[in-house]
């Protein structure tokens, strides 16, 4: 039992105080011993102790038949002051007298931080009024001592996360604050009362926590926050500078345009917004090199910090979209297999296999559907979603980037239709980025987010960037330059800041009458390097935006090129390729798609078939994979092998339109005789 209930009469207070209750009466014992005798008894409850045990326990040093002596006269006492009710006593043996009608604070606070539940964590903490037996320094104590504060702390950062979690930022707060009092050194207890203060919009003193924090390092450990701190401390400096920026544009005429603080401004108010369980989706227009990648990347920043979980998915160019990409790809990025499981024990077997129909990499389950007759085969597939979606939003909060969506599967726009009245009642966010141009040309598309941003969607275009905006851009990477030369910059890169970054290495002696394409830019930067060099990255444009290593290297091999080490060092040096976590990548997809655009003919077929190759060795499951490059290839009876199966793999998915597409190609390149496959 938690709290003292009528029904015990007796009650033993050891955190923080020594109080003993009989009823309406208190007893004070007077002497360390007694009350360290007294406190023995209570907190070794088990069993009965020997008088020679609890003789030594409280006279170490002494001989045996003083010890006894002593033991005996201080029971005599204690007896006298609490009276025979509490102990047991017999010439060999004392216990205490266990009933039910005593009640001892560390009893119930040991039970209770052992059951872990942390719906009543709040009042078991609340039992913890101070350190054990404060005025007492036998070992046991100390040792027991300790135990029992490290539960508390524990308890404390508990209680904090699981607030914060459920977005009570006021108990997280307290508890946090609670945790660093009791425990300044520790960075964990820092970082929730970061957050929360942010969280209840005390930007100045989450940093302030953060500043104290270090202090107390330096000064007690000569050394510094660990990078997840400081790294969280950057992120809230950077949200308070934007804070503080958007109070200063209110007072002005014209809505300048300052490291695009209006558009992350509004991005941020709309995820604290799906927070509070009415999420959606919001998208971010631009052309190329304007920054909407960036803008993407602070969002998560800011969404981590906060406590939200995310996935990511890429559209790609040159390359056929998997269905429902990239809104499948950010899913699957969201589903690793601990987080699958716990998925796989809050959904039914019905729509997990649904799925894991549309995520190939999950798992199914091994019950299969059972038909669900009173829905059509698309409802059914749309409740799937909705119940994966929904489980994910009870564990936390979670925030999808979909990035390059003008290369995005076009069914996916429909499914994002129809998902939207279940994400405006989710801590869910969909945030998508594409090209203001390429999705112009698309009728359908450019429809729909016609038609969101009239039912309130959060649509965000970012145009080119003003002249000073752009000189505070360029002197953070070169403070040397002069105005005219950032003028130059300015006129040549019309505003556009990948340009303008990539020029710096060679500022234009005057400005340009037209202001530079990435594309013409991307091609000068190619021409740059060695002609191996070229065909490496050539080689590697065909494999996509981001490339492995191995396949990279497979594909060479095939055409004989030689040296990729040497070669692949040259690119980086060039700033033509990033090494990316796992895998290389293109520094920007404009540079792959001018790459890609100027290899000739001939070439450009010898690169997929090679692909190809490559690809049917070591990943054979590929389909849409090896579809796009026997298509590069131009290799009829592997595209309509390929187009098949990919018509098979879109229908098993519930995209429909897609598998047409498929279906569609593989009969035009079938032979008519081939009746089993075009039947």
């Amino acid at each position: 039992m938690l709290q003292p209930q009528p029904t015990h009469t007796r009650r033993v207070t050891l955190l923080g105080r020594f109080q003993i209750e009989d009823g309406h009466h208190q007893f004070i014992l007077r002497g360390s011993k007694m009350r360290t005798l007294f406190a023995w008894l209570i907190l070794h409850p088990q069993r009965p102790y020997s008088r020679e045990q609890l003789a030594d326990q409280l006279w170490p040093d002494a001989p045996p038949e003083r010890t006894r002596r002593n033991l005996s006269d201080l029971l005599y006492r204690l007896r006298q002051t609490v009276g025979d009710g509490w102990l047991k006593v017999d010439r060999e043996q004392i216990s205490l007298r266990r009933s039910d009608d005593l009640w001892v604070d560390v009893w119930a606070f040991e039970a209770a931080m052992d059951a872990g539940d942390t719906a009543v964590l709040p009042q078991t903490l609340s039992l913890y009024h101070g350190d054990l037996l404060p005025d007492l320094y036998n070992d046991w104590i100390l040792q027991r001592r300790l135990t029992l504060r490290e539960m508390w702390l524990d308890g404390l950062a508990t209680l904090g996360r699981t607030a914060e979690q459920q977005r009570d930022y006021q108990v997280a707060h307290d508890a946090y604050q609670q945790l660093s009092q009791a425990d300044p050194l520790r960075e964990e207890a820092c970082r929730g009362l970061m957050r929360t203060l942010a969280g209840m919009g005390q930007l100045p003193a989450a940093i302030a926590s953060y500043e104290r924090l270090a202090t107390h390092l330096t000064h007690e450990l000569n050394t510094s926050p660990t990078p997840q701190t400081v790294q969280l401390a950057g992120q809230l400096r950077r949200e308070l500078e934007l804070q503080t920026a958007v109070q200063q544009q209110s007072h002005q005429f014209i809505p300048p345009f300052v490291g695009r603080v209006t558009e992350r401004a509004q991005l941020l108010a709309r995820l604290d917004e799906a927070a509070l369980g009415h999420g959606g989706i919001a998208v971010v227009l631009g052309e190329a090199g304007m920054g909407k990648t960036r803008l993407l990347q602070e969002i998560a920043h800011s969404a981590d910090w906060r406590g939200w979980q995310m996935g990511w998915g890429y559209g790609a160019e040159f390359s056929l979209p998997h269905p429902y990409a990239p809104l499948t790809d950010a899913l699957s990025a969201a589903l690793p297999p601990p987080r699958w499981q716990q998925i796989s024990d809050l959904l039914a077997p019905q729509p997990l296999a649904l799925i894991a129909q549309l995520l190939p990499d999950m798992q199914p389950s091994s019950d299969q559907p059972d038909g669900m007759q009173t829905a059509s085969p698309r409802q059914q597939f749309l409740l799937a979603l909705w119940q994966l979606l929904d489980g994910l939003q009870q564990i936390s909060p979670h925030l999808f980037l979909l990035d390059d969506v003008q290369w995005a599967d076009t069914a996916v726009w429909q499914l994002l239709t129809e998902l939207r009245p279940y994400l405006q009642k989710m801590s869910i966010l969909i945030l998508i980025g594409g090209r203001i141009d390429s999705l112009r040309q698309q009728t359908a598309v450019w429809e729909t987010l016609q038609r969101w941003d009239r039912e309130g969607e959060t649509i965000i275009r970012l145009p080119g960037m003003v002249a000073t905006t752009l000189q505070q851009l360029i002197t953070q990477q070169r403070p040397q330059l002069t105005e005219q030369q950032i003028s130059q910059l300015q006129h040549s890169s019309g505003g556009n800041p990948l340009i303008a970054l990539n020029l710096l290495d060679n500022v234009p002696d005057t400005a340009s009458d037209m202001p530079l394409s990435l594309a013409r830019l991307s091609q000068q930067q190619f021409t740059a390097v060695s002609n191996p060099a070229q065909l490496v990255l050539q080689a590697a444009a065909v494999i996509g935006y981001r490339f492995s290593y191995a396949l990279w290297q497979t594909i060479l091999q095939q055409i004989n090129a030689a040296d990729l080490p040497q070669l692949a060092g040259e690119l980086e040096q060039a700033n033509l390729i990033i090494l990316d976590e796992q895998t290389y990548r293109f520094t920007h997809d404009t540079l792959r798609a001018a790459v890609y655009h100027n290899i000739p003919a001939e070439r450009c077929g010898r690169l997929h078939h090679a692909a190809l190759q490559a690809v049917q060795q070591t990943m054979p499951d590929e389909i849409l994979t090896l579809l796009h490059h026997a298509e590069g290839a131009g290799l009829p009876h592997l595209i309509a092998e390929y187009a098949l199966l990919a018509g098979e793999q879109a229908l098993a998915a519930f995209s429909y339109e897609t598998a047409v597409t498929h279906f569609r190609k593989a009969l035009n390149l079938l032979p008519t005789a081939d009746q089993t496959k075009r039947f």
